[in-house]
């Protein structure tokens, strides 16, 4: 998929989330945590907050659509992987797993790298913390 962003990673995964797992929509307020969505009016692109941002798309994932945060040892693919950066204070990237090989998970993103391992993501020790939410319901 194309990057549309200059920080493209939530985007990246919402558009995994609803074209590749089928995940609807939920049209609605740009901020609300509730709605998830993208929108084009005219030239301009309108996403919601929680389509565009890491830290309102795992909200939204455990709030809004039955998400449940799991244990590295019991992940999958399709799972959604979220880091939180030390320096921001908040989760800050979102990537997909694509694949778990003998207890390597492979994730798939926008970012530096497009394949990684959560291992590679926290070797620079930016990352402080990591968040697997497994996706629940789709509609």
């Amino acid at each position: 998929m194309k990057w549309e962003y200059g920080q493209d990673c939530t985007n990246f995964v919402s558009k995994a989330l609803h074209y590749g797992g089928r995940m609807k929509q939920r049209r609605g307020g740009r901020k609300n945590l509730s709605r998830w969505f993208r929108n084009n009016i005219g030239w301009k692109r309108v996403d919601s907050y929680t389509w565009a941002g890491a830290a309102n798309l795992r909200q939204h994932l455990k709030k809004h659509r039955g998400g449940r945060e799991i244990s590295r040892y019991n992940v999958h693919p399709d799972d959604v992987i979220f880091a939180y950066y030390k320096r921001d204070r908040q989760w800050n990237h979102a990537g997909v797993v694509t694949g778990d090989s003998r207890g390597t998970i492979s994730i798939t993103q926008h970012g530096s790298k497009n394949h990684t391992t959560p291992s590679q993501w926290l070797k620079p020790k930016k990352i402080t913390a990591v968040s697997i939410i497994r996706p629940g319901r789709r509609s």
